[in-house]
């Protein structure tokens, strides 16, 4: 990933287009008001069938350490899982809410990131400032979540459209 992207062109038979189709269709159900692509959904098998075959994975994280506990109450603890230097693999951040905003910090530091209007808006400076390609998220209340540049940049722009509707049914009455 951090590379510039390479197109790569394919024939398929219909059959295969319609079943990648249908596996798009299950993806937007699971993922109500992301923008799911057939790019995006044969990228994102391709992914999965490497991964299960394990061919070419980026150094991962290990998954025997437990996430440390977060410094400050109800703050999210994220781990790297993949990122632009290798040295950072691992590395644990936090996120959390002060004030009316969100910021997120290396676990250990004092310096924290500017203030994000949102919780996805600090993951994604978060990702883009250190250079980080997935990250796993474990929230307050235990569960996990993994991030992509992708997902985190589709769940950003659809605050964006949720808000400003919500502006334009103030302003319309």
């Amino acid at each position: 990933m951090g590379e510039q992207s390479q197109g790569l062109f394919l024939r398929i038979s219909p059959d295969l287009v319609a079943r990648i189709d249908a596996y798009a269709v299950r993806l937007q159900a699971q993922h109500p008001g992301l923008p799911i692509s057939r790019s995006s959904t044969i990228r994102s098998l391709v992914i999965e069938g490497l991964d299960r075959a394990g061919v070419g994975k980026v150094v991962e994280a290990p998954a025997a350490a437990p996430a440390p506990p977060p410094k400050r109450p109800g703050a999210y603890i994220a781990r790297v899982l993949e990122a632009s230097n290798k040295k950072l693999v691992g590395q644990t951040y936090e996120i959390f809410k002060e004030g009316r905003g969100w910021h997120w910090s290396a676990l250990g530091s004092y310096v924290f990131s500017p203030k994000e209007p949102t919780h996805s808006q600090a993951i994604m400076d978060l990702m883009n400032i250190v250079g980080v390609y997935q990250l796993e998220e474990l929230s307050p209340d235990g569960k996990t979540e993994e991030w992509t540049p992708e997902l985190v940049a589709a769940v950003v722009e659809e605050e964006k459209n949720r808000a400003g509707r919500r502006r334009t049914k103030k302003a319309g009455g």
